[in-house]
């Protein structure tokens, strides 16, 4: 895994029906095409998970709120993952990353594998989505470092406003902010460690790396708010 046989590529993935997937320009026997939710047909290369270095975590602003990107390098081409900021994907990945040691990130492969699981409820169905984190090396996956039975300081839920009507909606965004503000520090001491490290040959971008078109992300979003103006990344 890691996973696509191109010479030197810089490429887009994004994480969509419990799959990663990374869109081109035409379809191919090896591609499959689907309509999205903006009713245009798009042609992917999916795959089961990913695999690489964990570079490091960037931001950028889509059409849909903003996007944090995982940039994974496996020694011959480095992957843009992208999660929605608000998305459970993201509170995912987040929450399983900080049971890394900065060692581990420094030092390892690590394999990113996306996950959904469907539940019904008072006649309502939901869709639950995960990003599972494990060392390459590893048999099981990281649990996360924040849990129910042990929350440790992060912030709970919180009823606010509901910003689409009348009533009140549960909110994350204290734990998103909470969050992002942890790895931001792992990443930190995981770029101190590479730096008394040997330096490593990167792959380079082509002159051009095709972006998917983002479409309305699935699962749990919230709404945009005035923490993603000041992220740390």
């Amino acid at each position: 895994m890691g996973a696509i046989q191109n010479d030197n590529n810089f490429i887009f993935l994004n994480v969509s029906l419990g799959k990663i997937r990374r869109q081109v320009k035409e379809a191919t026997e090896e591609t499959v095409s689907r309509i999205n939710k903006n009713q245009k047909e798009v042609h992917e290369l999916v795959y089961d998970g990913w695999a690489g270095r964990l570079d490091s975590i960037e931001t950028r602003k889509t059409d849909f709120g903003t996007e944090i990107q995982l940039v994974m390098n496996d020694g011959e081409q480095v992957a843009k993952i992208g999660l929605m900021y608000t998305s459970d994907h993201f509170l995912d990945f987040a929450n399983r990353l900080l049971n890394f040691t900065p060692q581990e990130i420094a030092r390892e492969s690590i394999e990113v594998r996306p996950f959904s699981k469907t539940d019904t409820k008072d006649g309502k169905t939901y869709t639950n989505n995960f990003l599972l984190l494990k060392l390459q090396n590893e048999d099981g996956n990281r649990q996360r470092k924040y849990t129910k039975e042990n929350p440790g300081d992060m912030p709970n839920w919180e009823q606010v406003d509901n910003p689409n009507g009348e009533g009140k909606v549960w909110s994350q965004k204290k734990q998103r902010k909470f969050l992002i503000e942890k790895i931001a520090e792992l990443m930190k001491e995981v770029v101190a460690i590479r730096q008394t490290m040997a330096p490593e040959p990167k792959s380079a971008p082509p002159a051009e790396a095709h972006e998917p078109e983002h479409e309305e992300p699935e699962g749990m979003m919230e709404e945009e708010d005035e923490d993603e103006d000041t992220l740390p990344f």
